[in-house]
């Protein structure tokens, strides 16, 4: 049982490669681009960093490459689900796969935020001087280590929901979930506004977005809460897989 275990660890810990990392440099540099050369180059650094990091085209290739590594780190765990199925301890398993879609994924958002500071460095032709924040009283720079941070967690979550997601359905149509799973970024933000509550959104793109709160205060609450509520979400999805292993598997 322990040998068996292994051999599933290993192919995952295998299933992310020289090559795979090339395609996910590749879109990673197309989502930089077009929101680098787009929009007014006589910006200051920090205002270009930040314009890049909160287009949609940017988090659009972002999420796809994401996805991309799900497949990647995922296909070979089930194809060996014959051997899973007979295993008692399949939570172990599933917190296997998805830490290593978590260290993945963290790798590729960290390529692409490198990818937008080198993309903004070139075209920032109005210097890297210190700016406030457009909507509240703190300098930029502050408020993007808070956006990277949140955004940070939150992508971790979210991957770990689309992974336990496709262990419900990769016999399925997986192609749609994903589509819609990015198409979300597409949709105009004031569609989204009018669909929360005092900018409060379950639609995770929001997060990634350029959105005025009343306070920044308010925005790290809204935040927090969000972040619990997909933890919690994650956590129940998580126990159903758990529970559920065999017919899941069959």
């Amino acid at each position: 049982m322990i040998n068996k275990f292994k051999v599933i660890v290993a192919e995952i810990n295998n299933s992310f490669n020289n090559k795979d990392m090339i395609y996910v440099i590749l879109l990673s540099i197309i989502g930089v681009s077009i929101p680098t050369v787009s929009g007014n180059p006589n910006l200051n650094f920090w205002i270009k960093f930040y314009e890049v990091i909160t287009n949609e085209t940017f988090n659009f290739f972002l999420f796809s490459t994401l996805i991309i590594n799900i497949f990647l780190t995922s296909r070979k765990t089930f194809i060996n689900h014959n051997i899973i199925i007979r295993m008692s301890d399949y939570r172990s398993v599933v917190k296997e796969s998805i830490k290593k879609n978590i260290i993945n994924s963290l790798y590729i958002y960290i390529i692409n935020i490198i990818i937008a500071i080198s993309g903004s460095l070139l075209v920032a032709f109005d210097g890297f001087n210190i700016v406030n924040h457009n909507y509240y009283n703190i300098i930029l720079p502050a408020y993007l280590t808070f956006y990277i941070i949140r955004s940070t967690i939150i992508l971790i979550i979210i991957i770990s929901i689309i992974f336990l997601i496709y262990t419900l359905v990769y016999k399925k149509r997986i192609k749609v979930i994903i589509l819609l799973i990015n198409i979300i970024f597409f949709i105009p933000l004031t569609i989204i506004q009018k669909m929360s509550i005092n900018n409060f959104s379950c639609i995770y793109s929001i997060y990634f977005n350029n959105v005025k709160y009343e306070t920044f205060s308010q925005e790290v609450i809204y935040s927090c809460l969000y972040i619990s509520l997909l933890i919690m979400t994650k956590r129940l999805i998580e126990n159903y897989i758990s529970k559920n292993k065999r017919d899941i598997l069959c």
